[in-house]
């Protein structure tokens, strides 16, 4: 197996193909694992200078990548200190290495082989956060690390509640409290008394038009007024990204936008990605005129309704303890986080230092 790596974006072109064909082949093949998710946040966010695609091929083929990005580390009473973290940016729930099925080991034993040269250097650290609980690379990690002569450690992260689509929708109100249940419903029927039947309007891949971009953001923006600000669209830059992203991405991975309206006016709209039967729910936005509604649960039980009707298998809420979250579902699955470092001291420093500051 060869190393091959990547420093500029505009390199990561000749990749597309190749990447997406290993996109396809993973167990979870979500958005931020797609080439189009990387090249377009380096594009539009990323820091020059810092971009490192660490590519694995096998036989001439392209069976690994690890998309990392050099960073410095700042914890409290330390000095800085040099790290490697994912490529994907913090607007990703999800980070993962590529690897082809099969290969899984002797990529990881060759990248943490190639690695354990880079962050020998003074300062050199691996930060792998963000790893599904499924992910075949947490399974393999610590063991090929270990054998690597990597030291550190993995910790369990963020939670990341999910709905599982039963066979009808029917079956889904069934399995809600009963008192949620009420609720929803006399909101839904509220609505519809006061307003009219609202319409639901889905919008998937090449069929997402300008006007629905436009009308995602001033929604998002229209539910964030009166709390400072959304954090998830706070640059021109993450909005450029994102609306570039919906125009790009496709295949395996399809961005989608599922709306709710009243005649001309869009009441609320949730912004995500389908993928092998599994919708994973982004971003949401709703104006806040209709709030007496709850827009934003009206939108997610339509959402679930729409998704039973079309074969989904799973409704992703994505990364984070939100409450709300968990008016709809009582599964929940988590992240996790790696601090690795081939510097035995050096990882034990780091991974103290961050267990002292929570």
């Amino acid at each position: 197996m060869d190393i091959e790596v990547f420093t500029e974006p505009d390199e990561l072109a000749s990749l597309e193909s190749e990447w997406d064909e290993l996109v396809a082949e993973c167990a979870l093949p979500t958005p931020f694992l797609t080439h189009a998710w990387h090249r377009l946040w380096w594009k539009h966010c990323g820091q020059p200078g810092a971009l490192f695609v660490v590519c694995v091929r096998h036989h001439g083929e392209l069976v690994g990548v690890l998309p990392l990005c050099r960073e410095t580390m700042r914890l409290r009473g330390l000095l800085p200190l040099r790290q490697m973290s994912f490529a994907s940016g913090d607007a990703a729930d999800y980070r993962d290495v590529l690897l082809r099925p099969g290969l899984e080991w002797e990529i990881l034993n060759k990248l943490f082989e190639y690695l354990g040269d880079v962050c020998r250097r003074p300062g050199g650290v691996l930060t792998l956060r963000g790893l599904p609980a499924l992910s075949r690379t947490h399974e393999l990690l610590p063991t090929v690390a270990q054998q690597e002569g990597w030291f550190g450690g993995g910790r369990v992260a963020a939670p990341c509640p999910y709905v599982a689509l039963p066979g009808s929708y029917e079956e889904y109100l069934a399995s809600l409290s009963s008192s949620t249940r009420r609720k929803l419903q006399l909101k839904g029927r509220n609505l519809v008394k006061a307003h009219g039947e609202p319409l639901w309007r889905y919008a998937q891949g090449e069929s997402i038009t300008a006007e629905d971009i436009a009308s995602f953001f001033r929604l998002h923006d229209l539910s964030w007024a009166e709390r400072g600000g959304s954090k998830a669209l706070t640059s021109p830059q993450l909005r450029a990204f994102h609306a570039e992203l919906m125009g790009t991405l496709r295949g395996t991975v399809s961005p989608a936008l599922a709306f709710l309206s009243l005649g001309t006016r869009d009441l609320g709209c949730i912004y995500g990605f389908t993928s092998r039967g599994v919708f994973y729910d982004y971003l949401p936005g709703f104006d806040p005129d209709f709030d007496k509604y709850s827009i934003g649960s009206q939108m997610l039980l339509r959402l679930i309704e729409f998704g039973i009707a079309q074969g989904w298998q799973e409704l992703d809420l994505m990364r984070g303890d939100e409450s709300y979250k968990f008016h709809y579902t009582r599964r929940c699955r988590h992240t996790l986080d790696y601090v690795l470092s081939p510097v035995r001291w050096r990882a034990r420093l780091i991974c103290a230092a961050e267990a002292w500051s929570q």
